[in-house]
């Protein structure tokens, strides 16, 4: 995995560990609060915070995280 992250461009390696990141706090959030998001709603909830990171770091051009066209 951790030469997969290597091959990626620093912004695709960005997405990917918060899409890592928010799977296990989806995880941990239906372990000890018993909730149950949509997998719609983990996504969206992923875009959103990219979108605020990157506009707290000054990036202005975001890139979506998934088409889900």
């Amino acid at each position: 995995m951790f030469k997969l992250l290597e091959s990626l461009l620093q912004q695709l390696q960005i997405k990917f560990a918060m899409l890592l990141w928010s799977i296990w706090h989806r995880h941990s959030d239906k372990i000890w609060n018993n909730s149950d998001p949509q997998p719609q709603v983990s996504i969206t909830l992923t875009m959103q915070d990219y979108s605020q990171w990157f506009m707290l770091v000054g990036i202005v051009k975001v890139v979506p995280l998934l088409n889900l066209k």
